[in-house]
């Protein structure tokens, strides 16, 4: 029987240790096969109560578990792209460690508050084909071009406007009052997007749970090529872009093309972000998570 190509994890933690370790646990149960080095991205501004539960992780998966811990802690603030050359600055962006040292040719990139009920990784792999990345593409829900029933998650690579119909589409989204998407036009976007507004601002391939093509990826992807870093978060006019989009920009403009994946046939994103400034939910969420580390592996942290 053929042996199965190993990919690496790049998996960023702030915080979360209970859905954390839920994360890693559930994956290697139903991808282990698949799966070679963990690179674990440690924050810097995780409460120290909070790290000492990743010990079990890290005495539980040994030297399969890469741990960096990033000299800054760039959580949801964009990064001065000029000073991506500076190794600190550049190496705390999220994934980026793993993302510069892992040596396949393929990577899982992961949120730390996922469950997965069933391979994804393999299926993943066979769907990859000659993409440089594949997940589910677009934060649809944030973009006016979804709204006009003119693009979504399968059409990307299809609805292509100027910057002129581009400024008008956010501008009349904005008018009927929607507070879905960013106004990205009030202050005209960033130089690529006037000069080259596809793929539009919201569209990426969301990093919660994506495989990305490292082989075509890296050397086109900074410190290496002029790609942001994949997990930067980058400034758009007045407004953040979120992780990862602007590198999708960059990597279709260079001819890549990343393609659409259903996942939650076999796993689940609890999408915890709120529970960052929310103590009540990140306390309910983490127990949750602990209750069924308690049942499904024995595990109390």
């Amino acid at each position: 029987m053929e042996k199965p190509e190993k990919v690496d994890v790049l998996i960023n933690a702030l915080g979360k240790p209970c859905q954390t370790t839920l994360t890693l646990l559930t994956l290697l149960r139903h991808s282990g096969r698949y799966l070679g080095t963990i690179y674990f991205n440690e924050e810097s501004a995780t409460p120290p109560g909070e790290a000492r539960k990743y010990e079990f992780l890290k005495e539980r998966l040994g030297a399969r578990l890469v741990v960096h811990k990033p000299a800054y802690c760039h959580w949801i603030r964009t990064v001065d792209r000029a000073r991506y050359v500076e190794d600190d600055i550049r190496l705390s962006v999220r994934y980026q460690y793993g993302w510069e040292r892992s040596d396949k040719r393929l990577v899982l990139v992961l949120h730390n508050d996922c469950e997965f009920f069933g391979d994804v990784v393999g299926p993943m792999i066979q769907a990859l084909g000659d993409r440089i990345a594949i997940g589910h593409l677009g934060a649809c829900q944030g973009c006016p071009a979804f709204h006009a029933g003119v693009c979504d998650s399968t059409r990307h690579l299809d609805y292509r406007p100027s910057h002129a119909e581009l400024y008008a589409l956010y501008a009349a989204h904005a008018a009927a009052g929607s507070q879905y998407c960013a106004p990205f036009h009030l202050t005209d976007f960033n130089e690529k997007y006037r000069q080259e507004p596809w793929p539009l601002p919201p569209c990426r391939v969301n990093e919660w749970c994506c495989l990305v093509n490292l082989a075509k990826a890296r050397p086109v992807t900074a410190p290496f090529g002029p790609a942001v870093p994949f997990g930067a978060i980058t400034d758009c006019g007045d407004y953040g872009l979120d992780t990862a989009a602007e590198w999708f920009h960059d990597v279709h403009r260079l001819g890549f093309t990343a393609g659409h994946f259903h996942l939650y046939d076999a796993m689940r994103h609890i999408g915890g972000h709120a529970a960052m400034s929310d103590p009540a939910l990140y306390r309910r969420r983490e127990e949750e998570a602990a209750a069924r580390l308690a049942n499904d592996f024995g595990v109390t942290l």
